[in-house]
């Protein structure tokens, strides 16, 4: 697979691992946009720190790891975002819309850094 061009036309159109849960996706979805093609690379698991009953408040940590050995780890916190919500019409026969939220990552950290001795 050729990889090559500007990643960011990759931003609406999600290529994540369905495995994660969704809130690690979208966590993955900006560090995939901040690392590039060399995100591809890495290895990564997630998982979901905390979060409120609404599921409008996540608190999601990723560990990603290079082709090379580095391990690197991210959290950061995402919050509904009300501004970003996309609405359309849900079953066929329907004229209701229906309404789905989207959420804004904020305070990422990137925790530590380190090589894996074996």
């Amino acid at each position: 697979m050729k990889r090559n061009g500007d990643t960011q036309c990759l931003k609406y159109v999600y290529p994540s691992c369905g495995v994660l849960p969704w809130q690690v996706q979208v966590l993955e979805r900006q560090l995939m946009l901040t690392y590039n093609w060399d995100w591809f690379n890495y290895q990564v698991q997630g998982h979901v720190i905390e979060q409120n009953e609404y599921e409008s408040f996540s608190k999601v940590e990723i560990t990603s790891t290079t082709p090379d050995g580095m391990v690197g780890s991210y959290r950061c916190n995402l919050v509904d975002d009300p501004s970003k919500s996309v609405s359309f019409r849900g079953e066929c026969g329907h004229d209701e819309l229906v309404t789905i939220s989207q959420c804004t990552v904020t305070e990422l950290v990137h925790l530590e850094k380190s090589l894996i001795t074996v």
